[in-house]
């Protein structure tokens, strides 16, 4: 082979390198079906927030409980501006600093249906994603992987996630309450009397004597505990008149 063919096969590899897609990493923390957690060490090897070990150190290490007393924990918890990603298990604990840390840290797998939930930090905001829709919050986030219970730690106390970000949408977008969140996020809160909900930014599209679609811009609450439509925030014309446009 010349010198003319070495170059070019050498830049064609090059430029196949330099503008082939980067593969997805796995979150740092995988929860599967079984209630299994996974921590994915070869997931922090390009965070430089995260103080990793040298390349050859690194492993995928499973840390899964198999006794009742003492199950595996998932925590995401916030101080002074540090996000913290935390597993407890029988073999003690883990904490890592998360900080900046830009894809998933959780994953988990739902056991009745065939998707997965992801947990993340989106704008130093606690993030949860299911099925494309997201909610965020300020509340630290914990994970039950032995009872696939999600909670937040909210100003009362520990609350629990029955409904999730998904479902929340999907049950407005049934009962015709609105019809898109759009590029719009959920977003987690605790009521006065302690009830944990979501706030739903969407938009309702309703058609106007078949002429033309108007979309309005509806917000709403749901119950994270019932699914409950707890308040919605929409136009007092659209109150009023609604009826005649569905």
């Amino acid at each position: 082979m010349n010198k003319k063919k070495i170059v070019a096969t050498l830049s064609l590899f090059f430029f196949l390198f330099l503008f082939s897609p980067a593969e997805a990493r796995a979150a740092i923390v995988q929860i599967r079906a079984d209630g299994q957690v996974i921590v994915n060490v070869l997931g922090w090897e390009d965070s430089l927030a995260l103080g990793i070990p040298k390349k050859e150190s690194l492993q995928i290490k499973e840390i899964a409980s198999t006794g009742t007393s003492n199950p595996s924990h998932v925590s995401l918890s916030q101080e002074n501006g540090v996000i913290s990603l935390n597993v407890a298990s029988s073999e003690g604990q883990k904490s890592m600093d998360v900080t900046g840390y830009k894809d998933n840290l959780v994953e988990i797998e739902e056991r009745d249906q065939a998707r997965k939930v992801q947990i993340g930090i989106i704008d130093g905001k606690f993030s949860i994603t299911e099925n494309g829709v997201t909610a965020t919050t300020d509340f630290p986030i914990n994970v039950s992987p032995k009872n696939a219970e999600i909670s937040v730690t909210a100003p009362s106390g520990i609350r629990y996630l029955a409904i999730l970000p998904f479902e929340a949408y999907q049950n407005l977008v049934k009962a015709r309450i609105i019809s898109t969140i759009g590029d719009g996020k959920l977003s987690i809160t605790e009521g006065d009397k302690g009830e944990l909900s979501y706030i739903v930014p969407g938009q309702k599209v309703i058609n106007v004597f078949n002429l033309f679609d108007y979309p309005v811009d509806v917000k709403t609450t749901v119950s994270a505990s019932t699914g409950e439509v707890l308040l919605v925030d929409e136009p007092i014309w659209l109150k009023v008149l609604g009826f005649a446009f569905i």
